[in-house]
């Protein structure tokens, strides 16, 4: 099992690499099911969320807002496409899910979720 700082370095060397292609917000675990949720937000920002912690997720009606409420966070997901997160989300197949911020909303594949930002507030501590 790679440490959280390796998996998370290697995200944004994948995100630095090619700034012209098409941007790739979610990865998918190879097992079964991941055993926790890698969030890293526009800024480099990260959190590791176990999956075994998740209460809940919401989708808005137009899929451009995702709520995840584990036990300690509260997890928003901005951006367009979401609404295709989920199903893989409710079987906790993704292993990570990357920001990239709404200047590169150009980058976006229609067939794609792409999460513009990642806001993480931890309950009790909310803005």
């Amino acid at each position: 099992m790679s440490s959280l700082k390796e998996r998370v370095e290697a995200k944004l060397r994948e995100a630095r690499a090619d700034q012209s292609g098409p941007a790739y917000c979610v990865s998918s675990h190879l097992r079964s099911q991941a055993e926790d949720l890698l969030l890293i937000d526009e800024n480099g920002e990260c959190w590791q969320m176990p999956w075994s912690c998740l209460k809940y997720s919401s989708l808005n009606k137009r899929g451009e807002h995702f709520h995840l409420s584990f036990e300690t966070h509260e997890v928003w997901l901005y951006g367009k496409y979401l609404a295709k997160l989920s199903e893989p989300l409710a079987k906790r197949k993704i292993a990570s899910i990357r920001a990239y911020g709404s200047d590169q909303a150009h980058r976006a594949c229609s067939d794609q979720p792409f999460v513009e930002r990642i806001s993480v507030s931890e309950k009790g501590k909310l803005d």
